[in-house]
């Protein structure tokens, strides 16, 4: 979590997507059934960090070189020249859905004024 700064940007998010109040308005789910919804939200996020690095890795790991066991992909010959772009194209297109995901279901926290001020010193 602590590569190029990601972490530091997961807390903040976290901090202002969770509430210290338990109400069920518009509050995420793990936010909804205990009174410190940071502490349980900060321990997901360190859950999901290790089952990432763990899983990725061996994912990675399983679709590095491609075209020596599908014959598919080796008859193709891009996989030969390129063995590890299945990995890659993979890791893109997990990066590109969960960027989606977040633009969809993350609620903006800042009020509209402050975004239009911003706007215009932009």
């Amino acid at each position: 979590m602590g590569v190029f700064g990601v972490g530091g940007m997961q807390a903040i998010i976290l901090g202002e997507v969770t509430d210290s109040k338990s109400s069920s308005q518009g509050q995420p789910v793990f936010a909804q059934s205990t009174p410190r919804p940071h502490t349980l939200a900060f321990g997901w996020l360190t859950i999901a960090g290790s089952i990432g690095a763990m899983s990725g890795a061996g994912l990675s790991g399983y679709l590095a070189e491609p075209a020596g066991r599908v014959p598919i992909l080796g008859d193709l010959g891009l996989f030969e020249q390129k063995p590890y772009l299945l990995p890659g194209l993979t890791i893109s297109l997990v990066a590109l859905l969960a960027a989606l995901a977040v633009f969809i279901t993350v609620p903006e926290v800042r009020d509209k004024q402050t975004l239009s001020v911003r706007k215009l010193i932009i």
